[in-house]
């Protein structure tokens, strides 16, 4: 039969269907005929109930967490946890004083690293969880690395930020200025540092180019600015990230009086999947 696709990436389809390889992990696949039911983690469709025997859990429902801190309770039939999670995105490095036919370039900020677990839990049961911060964009300076995310089972899942956006001073001479780095997470079934963010480059004073920020699994890293003068002046301040866990773009200025700040990273987030 054709596969049918609904919201939350739930898919249907028969046993005798290929399960499909291009959505996310997290999706979740019922076949009809069996009644078995599987959901996608690190690349590969495990069964996670139905077809009698063997069965471990059906799944309840998915809870996106985004506060700075907190506790997340599981429902009362809750047995086991899925959880993706990605730490803070880095801020996007910005320009100073660049007077004088000077040129100023930040570089990207990094996307916050990325884990996922599955964990064994009590119903009815609080469990502390932290989402990163997004990292400020630079102003005359670096940006500020993002926050790390973390979920607590008694093993602490954690997904440090991304670092930000480093920041070149104002100058003629051709040079770049390096992106905000991403580090490796530690204790999930899954690991992944995010994607760094962009460098900037100066070709000379009024030739740049600002560093794009790093997007992570959840999110877009803000874009990079480009500059061709001849003459004049002119500037453009850092791009946001958007989403969760995304690093800011850089800002860039020439022959601009003011400094200018870099985008913001975004903070991350922590999502829940449940299971009886």
């Amino acid at each position: 039969m054709a596969l049918k696709y609904y919201a939350s990436d739930r898919i249907i389809g028969l046993s005798s269907d290929s399960k499909p390889t291009t959505v996310p992990d997290g999706a979740v696949f019922y076949e009809t005929d069996t009644l078995k039911e599987y959901i996608k983690v690190s690349g590969a469709w495990s069964q996670i109930s139905g077809g009698g025997g063997g069965s471990t859990g059906s799944l309840i429902g998915v809870t996106v967490l985004t506060s700075p801190s907190g506790n997340f309770t599981t429902g009362s039939s809750t047995n086991k946890i899925l959880i993706r999670m990605v730490g803070g995105g880095g801020g996007g490095g910005g320009t100073d004083n660049s007077t004088v036919n000077k040129g100023s370039i930040g570089g990207g900020g990094g996307a916050g690293a990325y884990a996922e677990k599955v964990f064994t839990v009590s119903p009815s049961t609080a469990y502390a969880y932290v989402c990163g911060a997004g990292g400020g964009g630079g102003t005359g300076a670096a940006g500020a690395a993002g926050g790390s995310s973390t979920f607590a089972v008694g093993t602490t899942v954690t997904c440090p930020g991304g670092g930000g956006g480093g920041f070149l001073t104002a100058d003629t001479t051709a040079t770049s200025v390096a992106g905000g780095a991403s580090s490796t997470p530690s204790n999930g079934d899954l690991n992944t540092a995010g994607q760094p963010g962009g460098p900037g480059y100066r070709r000379n004073w009024g030739y740049l180019a600002s560093g794009a920020g790093g997007s992570s699994q959840f999110g877009g890293g803000g874009n990079s600015n480009t500059s061709g003068i001849a003459g004049g002046n002119t500037f453009s301040i850092g791009n946001n990230g958007v989403g969760y866990g995304a690093g800011g773009g850089g800002a860039l200025s020439a022959n601009n009086a003011t400094p200018r700040a870099g985008g913001n990273g975004t903070g991350g987030c922590i999502v829940v999947w449940e299971f009886t």
